[in-house]
């Protein structure tokens, strides 16, 4: 498989993964059918503002549009598990000190 022939973006993975259906496009986005068919199976390019739509419509962040569902999940994941670390590790010099011996 070529560069060219490999995806670019995975809206028909993501759609999937949230139970979004090809016609929901159409109901929901209020687009032509044949726009959310090219757009569907791939066939058509894409630009910032659409990836940004369709990003907003699912509800994700513009770039986990252009990687795999399972990829971004993980991202999100790394994300929530480092920052839940920074939130519950205390500050240096704000570590408990053992009282000196005197």
């Amino acid at each position: 498989m070529t560069a060219a022939d490999s995806p670019n973006w995975y809206l028909k993975e993501w759609m999937d993964h949230l139970g979004k259906r090809q016609s929901s496009l159409v109901s929901e986005l209020g687009w032509l059918k044949g726009r959310a068919s090219k757009f569907y199976h791939g066939q058509h390019s894409y630009r910032r503002e659409i990836v940004n739509e369709l990003a907003a419509w699912l509800g994700i962040a513009p770039y986990e549009l252009l990687m795999p569902p399972a990829d971004a999940l993980a991202i999100r994941r790394l994300r929530e598990t480092a920052a839940e670390i920074v939130a519950t590790t205390p500050a240096p010099g704000k570590a408990s000190r053992k009282p000196t011996q005197s």
